[in-house]
């Protein structure tokens, strides 16, 4: 940066203003760091943790889970005495993870690789009767809520429904009807709970798509594709043939009239009615 000065005669000099600059600093080691370095940033050795233990700017270790696990900037063996997980290396984990699980101090198990599940009692087993009330996976682990690509229960090995056009229920892939759908059953064999215009039915009953007829769902008495009329709604009927509520101000009207958008004269809806 310079700054002009004007002196007397007319004469111009320019002042050059030079900032000094900030001195980089130096990153996180044995001349910066008495405890531990992690990421670059400096883990004091009064501020220690489990996670974060080492001296002398030495990179930091993870001593896991447990109090007093980092001591003097050092992990102290972990064992039974100290970890009520399983042991890691000098870490302390948890025990409960399929990657690592075990308990009372004993060296971490993978059971992830084994082809295994890790159970509440923090142990690699097979998946089966004994700890799975859904189905086994094929890669060993627990679907607990059977679903229609994963069907199953106690223990029993998964079978996907979705190839035969069957669903999930209770654990059995089963064709969709009255007996087993108290919604209605979609074309591709599954069963949808939940009413809707496009899937419109209950009791095992095919779904019917009101929508792309022009029409509404009923939710009363027998559930079918129906015209929106004064007997069907008592709102008001929008342009895709749903009944409304007609109460909105962009959808007033009753008596399964035509919704009228009251905002388009600057009104809005009272009682139905557009003032």
């Amino acid at each position: 940066m310079g700054n002009v000065v004007r002196l007397a005669g007319g004469l111009v000099i320019v002042l050059t203003l030079g900032l000094a600059g900030c001195p980089p600093m130096a990153p996180c080691g044995p001349d910066t760091c008495s405890g531990c370095c992690r990421d670059d940033v400096c883990h004091e050795s009064w501020n220690q943790s489990g996670q974060a233990c080492g001296s002398g700017g030495e990179a930091c270790l993870d001593c896991g889970v447990g109090s007093d696990r980092c001591q003097q900037g050092a992990c102290i063996p972990c064992a039974a005495a100290n970890c009520t997980g399983c042991c890691d290396g000098p870490g302390c984990r948890l025990g409960d993870s399929r990657e690592a699980g075990g308990a009372e101090g004993a060296q971490c198990r993978d059971c992830a690789a084994l082809g295994q599940l890790c159970t509440a009692s923090q142990h690699c087993e097979a998946c089966g009767p004994g700890n799975c009330p859904g189905c086994c996976l094929s890669d060993g682990t627990c679907q607990y809520e059977p679903i229609r690509a994963a069907c199953g229960v106690a223990g029993a090995a998964c079978v996907d429904c979705v190839p035969d056009r069957l669903f999930c229920h209770e654990g059995a892939c089963v064709p969709c009807g009255a007996g087993n759908c108290s919604g209605c059953c979609l074309p591709d064999g599954d069963c949808n709970a939940e009413e809707t215009a496009s899937t419109c039915g209950l009791g095992g009953v095919p779904c019917d798509d009101c929508i792309a007829r022009g029409q509404m769902c009923t939710w009363y008495d027998v559930h079918r594709c129906v015209d929106c009329q004064a007997t069907t709604c008592a709102g008001c009927c929008d342009p895709d043939g749903q009944c409304q509520w007609g109460s909105e101000d962009q959808e007033c009207g009753y008596n399964g009239h035509a919704c009228v958008d009251c905002t388009l004269t600057g009104l809005h809806c009272d009682n139905a009615i557009c003032r």
